[in-house]
């Protein structure tokens, strides 16, 4: 290109050195078609690597969201209390009594069987009250926590921890005793909200820890980088490499940058969601988000043999990576569907209520019983339509 440019200078100037205009118009007339030229060449072969790009990524997509699909469990009459996701909250304060529910209620819209809530004893009354489904344990204090420890966090399957568990500072280390020891067991530890903030006080503490998912949105996430990497600033364009460059330095803890586009990463491999969402930024979108990832990630884990035989084939994504996509890719698409329906209107109730049928549209599964299994004695009668 730059040669291209320089022989074309060395003509024009030539013509003002013998002072003809003429032959000034003629190079110049060649000189702008074949910029041009070159122009329009340089925009097709762009198209054409962006389209090459997008159907990578598409392609990619699809083979992580297949994954997603072969993890979800096969609902059967057979299947026990409890199988498919005992989900933990930990969360809820006098301020924040909403936040823990959302993320409690959306576990359970998206498939789990059970889910706790812990939360400080002022907030116990209000979030038992938001529904009978949740398990609701207020005892979220340094001795009464002790007591029932062993009890609920032996019988469950997933953490949640961070969702409106507020940003007193004696909790602070409670929050990172629990992160730490639960993740070292093997179980998955969702990060969010306010547990966000415990932790980035001490990075240290779950560097290498590779069951942790933290979901920041863009300011937490800033915070989060400017912690590990000393105040340096993000280059707004590469918030994709910034994203992976954290998860590597955390040593591929998994992380999920909410936000326009959902990116999600554990060190080695990027993924993006960007499918439509709502317009609307309404409080517990996040918290909603959370609450489906813990399922999914439950789903993930008990499904490790998928895994080994993706990585065989090359693809090597890891359980909370594909978890990760799943979680963003419905919580997206539900928040989309309770924006076409209400709106200005929009709250994360809206949210909550759309989960499970855009879970049947993107995640197909479900197959009605055979006839025999309708017509017999006390057999299961399967509805016309969904629900």
């Amino acid at each position: 290109m730059k040669s291209f440019i320089y022989s074309h200078y060395l003509g024009l100037r030539r013509c003002f050195d013998y002072y003809s205009f003429a032959l000034f118009k003629k190079h110049f007339a060649i000189f702008y078609f074949e910029i041009q030229s070159l122009a329009l060449f340089r925009r097709l072969n762009l198209l054409k690597l962006l389209s090459r790009k997008a159907n990578m990524c598409t392609e990619r997509h699809c083979e992580v969201l297949e994954v997603v699909r072969r993890c979800v469990p096969k609902l059967d009459s057979s299947s026990r209390k409890g199988q498919n996701g005992r989900i933990c909250v930990i969360g809820g304060s006098y301020q924040y009594t909403g936040a823990p529910y959302f993320a409690a209620i959306s576990a359970l819209k998206t498939g789990a069987d059970l889910s706790f809530v812990i939360c400080a004893p002022e907030a116990g009354q209000a979030i038992k009250a938001y529904s009978p489904e949740l398990i609701v344990f207020p005892v979220l204090t340094q001795d009464a926590f002790a007591e029932v420890q062993e009890e609920v966090l032996s019988r469950v399957d997933v953490i949640i921890i961070g969702p409106g568990i507020g940003r007193r500072a004696e909790l602070v280390p409670f929050i990172l005793r629990i992160v730490c020891e639960m993740a070292r067991t093997g179980m998955p530890i969702v990060v969010d909200a306010d547990g966000l903030n415990a932790v980035m006080t001490n990075l240290d503490a779950i560097r290498g820890l590779k069951n942790i998912v933290m979901t920041p949105n863009a300011t937490e996430f800033d915070r989060l980088f400017k912690a590990e990497f000393e105040g340096r600033v993000i280059v707004t364009e590469d918030t994709l490499g910034a994203v992976k460059l954290l998860a590597a330095k955390l040593q591929n803890v998994t992380i999920v940058r909410k936000g326009p586009t959902d990116i999600i990463s554990d060190g080695i491999h990027v993924l993006e969601c960007a499918e439509p969402c709502s317009l609307r930024r309404c409080g517990g979108q996040g918290d909603v988000l959370s609450g489906v990832l813990g399922t999914f990630l439950h789903w993930t884990r008990r499904n490790s043999e998928l895994f080994v035989e993706s990585n065989s084939g090359g693809a090597q994504y890891t359980p909370t990576l594909v978890a990760a996509y799943g979680a963003c890719r419905l919580t997206r698409e539900s928040s989309r569907c309770a924006f076409e329906r209400h709106r200005r209107g929009m709250v994360a109730s809206d949210m909550v209520r759309e989960i499970p049928q855009c879970f049947t549209r993107i995640f197909p599964d479900l197959q009605p019983p055979s006839t025999s299994s309708r017509s017999g004695s006390g057999g299961e009668v399967w509805p016309s339509t969904l629900p």
